[in-house]
């Protein structure tokens, strides 16, 4: 059995089923879209688990794992249904059983209302795009994460919307919003466009939001090339981050991160004039 973090299970991402999460606490919330086991009988959460993989995963999520949790990340308590998946005749397929790590109880404490919101959704609802956290003050996600729960759930209050030409149709303004919280900057993720002047103003607005202690999302249409470029850019300069060591960062929290070739020419760029400085 191998441990999971908080963090890494917020972005796995959770709005989608790439890994079965288990929940095993005694607590009425849960994690967003893990599978509460109910009753006490281990063959009949066997049978739960099987037709959750069955109905909702694909194939592939065999070789990712599959996670556990109940409150408080005791593994020993886990430890009879972690040997019955192991000697389950589907469910020994996967290829590792992880353990989240602190359980419930730090998931909560580092997401706090997340899973009371989310259990209270309309279950036409069910689905929502969490966006990707860079770091504790900072998310990158596409325009599915750019909607009033999800920004309300995550105390989300300023977003940089990387020309997502539908999001800004829709734009999040919360009561008495004022600009400041909210960048549209109107640019297409194409080899033509020159990013400098995006960055140069996406740059301080990141910087003024997180001083001010306020979450922000970065987001563009799929959350791949043109949010990533600004954030990999935004990374380099506050934390003097070479490129490739700023991408890594991102693409640990979002693996689907990647600057078109041009960005990532102009990265290079922005990256050597920043170091003649």
């Amino acid at each position: 059995m191998a441990e999971m973090d908080v963090l890494r299970l917020y972005n796995l991402p959770l709005h989608e089923y790439t890994m079965p999460v288990i929940h095993c606490a005694r607590s009425p919330v849960s994690i967003p879209t893990a599978l509460v086991l109910l009753g006490d009988d281990l063959s009949a959460h066997l049978e739960q688990i099987r037709a959750f993989v069955r109905d909702y995963l694909e194939q592939s999520c065999f070789n990712k794992g599959i996670v556990l949790y109940n409150d408080n990340g005791d593994a020993a308590r886990l430890q009879p249904l972690i040997d019955a998946i192991q000697h389950d005749s589907v469910l020994s397929k996967f290829r590792q059983v992880f353990c989240l790590t602190g359980g419930l109880d730090a998931f909560v404490n580092e997401f706090p209302g997340l899973c009371e919101a989310y259990v209270a959704r309309d279950p036409d609802g069910f689905f929502y795009a969490f966006p990707s956290r860079v770091r504790p003050n900072l998310f990158v996600s596409g325009s599915s994460s750019a909607n009033e729960s999800i920004l309300r759930d995550l105390r989300i209050d300023a977003v940089l919307n990387a020309g997502a030409h539908d999001a800004r149709l829709d734009a999040v303004f919360f009561p008495g919003v004022d600009d400041d919280r909210y960048l549209y900057l109107d640019f297409e993720d194409d080899l033509a466009v020159a990013l400098s002047p995006y960055i140069a103003r996406a740059i301080p607005f990141l910087q003024a939001a997180v001083q001010a202690g306020r979450r922000v999302l970065v987001h563009c249409h799929e959350g791949r090339s043109r949010s990533v470029s600004l954030v990999v850019a935004y990374l380099m300069v506050t934390e003097h981050l070479g490129l490739d060591e700023a991408l890594k960062s991102v693409r640990l929290a979002r693996p689907i991160a990647q600057p078109n070739l041009s960005f990532m020419r102009q990265l290079r760029q922005f990256e050597e004039n920043k170091n003649k400085k």
